[in-house]
């Protein structure tokens, strides 16, 4: 998957990051980002562990700096870089926010809104959380940070379908990509459907990044 597809404006998917992966999008996060807490072992930057042969983007996480927002939401920023590592002269600089879910041990990544190009400063936080919601799963330890995008959408469709849960049906994005499926139910509800299906909605082999510093 090409990197550099993520920089399209809607934080598909942390990272988040990758073209032709698919998140699950929601009108609700997984949780109140209200009592979230940073992950303090995601602040740093990362670049992809495989090697790149294409223009790709590297991320930086950091503590939130705009006001306003909750203490646990954190600021990313995707920087273009060329294969030989070095930046993309001219290259649009984009920068987002999210904040971290656990449920039963798991964690899960909430991208808030739409990314803005630099240097531009993020929106007042209630209108980017009026945006929506991109969530994916996550592991990280203090080396390498592991995501996971929706494999299987199944899970998603099926609880829509029988009324268990709130959404609507959407059409893919470009290139059959993204997902079909948009949340409307409650923070609360989605997490149950994840607490029994995240193994089988986030299948599939992660995307590994690997810490610069």
């Amino acid at each position: 998957m090409h990197l550099l597809s993520a920089s399209r404006t809607s934080l598909f998917g942390l990272i988040l990051l990758y073209a032709g992966c698919t998140t699950i999008s929601s009108e609700n996060p997984l949780s109140d980002p209200d009592t979230s807490k940073a992950d303090e072992k995601l602040l740093g930057e990362w670049t992809p562990k495989e090697k790149q042969t294409d223009t790709y983007l590297r991320l930086t996480v950091k503590k939130m700096d705009a006001p306003g927002y909750p203490a646990g939401v954190m600021k990313l920023i995707l920087t273009p870089f060329e294969p030989d590592g070095t930046p993309v002269k001219g290259g649009t600089i984009r920068i987002g926010a999210f904040f971290c879910t656990e449920l039963k041990g798991k964690r899960f990544i909430n991208l808030c809104g739409r990314c803005v190009e630099g240097p531009a400063k993020l929106p007042a936080w209630e209108k980017l959380r009026g945006q929506g919601f991109s969530i994916v799963k996550y592991s990280a330890t203090r080396d390498t940070f592991s995501h996971w995008h929706v494999g299987d959408e199944t899970p998603l469709k099926t609880a829509v379908k029988n009324g268990k849960l709130k959404g609507m049906f959407q059409a893919a994005g470009a290139g059959g990509f993204g997902p079909t499926v948009r949340v409307t139910d409650t923070s609360a509800n989605l997490a149950r459907l994840l607490s029994n299906e995240e193994t089988r909605i986030f299948s599939g082999r992660p995307t590994v990044l690997v810490r610069i510093k």
